[in-house]
């Protein structure tokens, strides 16, 4: 019998396309793109912003630096492992990091692609709960019902997702943002519960991995009941989530509500998918299939 091909090495960078690539932190990429993830890790930069504030810069290095927001973007899309960088490291190693002021000068301009930001999650959270083949099925009075009720609580757990495997930082749709917990400030402090939110979830979600799914199968379910908490019916035990967490997202979401009402800013609380059809920040194209576990676990009931 012949021997099983081994798997191909392959040729480029995942990041920018560089030849000569390794395999050090999780993706095949080239030396430079390795030492940029691992210099961002360390030395923890709390704003990087995108250099056009579009999220899609070209990383083809023939054109110039490549953004840095765009680059470590998509160094976290290929997969790379910020745990891995740490692993590698002597016991004793102690990162730099940004002075206060020099943190909440960079910060105060990124409110508004934050803003920006949010308007995008909430779209995408509808997208998903479209990906749900029962909640298409349900009335379209019975949907209103349904994104009325969890438009805000989705919108954060959107921003969650997005950051779920992202270290120590929120990934926006054009930047990085991190927040320092002794800076008393309204918008530092949303930033700040949502960060403590991300990390319990991740914690849970690394805990159901253990029953097969794969990390966003555990997520995907921890996000149904969050958002809809009386909506949604938990068989697995293993699954339910305790009140303590439905608490910590309706303390984010109040916070959430007030920061946007003293900046004029509201939910749309209905689809309107244009804005996001060319972001590609998540892909919801496909159904879920409410078949297998998890989501055979949790029901969304259809009733008003």
């Amino acid at each position: 019998m012949a021997a099983a091909a081994l798997t191909e090495t392959p040729k480029y960078c995942e990041i920018c396309g560089d030849p000569e690539v390794s395999n050090f932190y999780g993706a095949f990429t080239c030396i430079s793109c390795t030492d940029f993830f691992k210099e961002n890790i360390l030395l923890r930069r709390e704003v990087i912003p995108c250099s056009f504030g579009s999220g899609k810069c070209s990383l083809n290095k023939r054109y110039g630096v490549p953004c840095k927001f765009c680059r470590l973007s998509k160094c976290y899309d290929v997969k790379m492992d910020y745990a891995k960088v740490f692993s590698q490291l002597p016991s004793d190693y102690k990162r730099e990091t940004c002075t206060e002021e020099k943190y909440y000068l960079l910060f105060c301009d990124q409110q508004d692609s934050f803003l920006d930001c949010l308007m995008y999650m909430e779209q995408y959270f509808y997208k998903w709960l479209n990906s749900l083949p029962s909640f298409r099925n349900l009335s379209e009075e019975r949907k209103k019902s349904l994104r009325l009720r969890s438009y805000a609580k989705g919108t954060i757990l959107q921003l969650i997702e997005r950051s779920l495997n992202v270290y120590e930082m929120l990934r926006l749709h054009n930047s990085f943002i991190c927040c320092m917990t002794d800076v008393d400030m309204i918008f530092l402090n949303l930033i700040r519960l949502i960060s403590d939110s991300r990390s319990n979830y991740f914690k849970i979600a690394k805990r159901l991995e253990a029953s097969g799914m794969t990390h966003m199968e555990a997520f995907s379910a921890l996000k149904l009941q969050l958002a809809l908490p009386q909506d949604v019916r938990v068989d697995d035990k293993n699954l339910r989530l305790g009140n303590g967490f439905h608490e910590q997202l309706q303390k984010i979401v109040d916070m959430l509500i007030q920061y946007m009402e003293s900046n004029y800013v509201r939910f749309k609380g209905k689809e309107n998918f244009v804005a996001i059809e060319k972001l590609n920040l998540f892909d919801y194209s496909s159904d879920i299939p409410e078949d297998k576990y998890p989501h055979n676990e949790i029901r969304l009931l259809s009733y008003d």
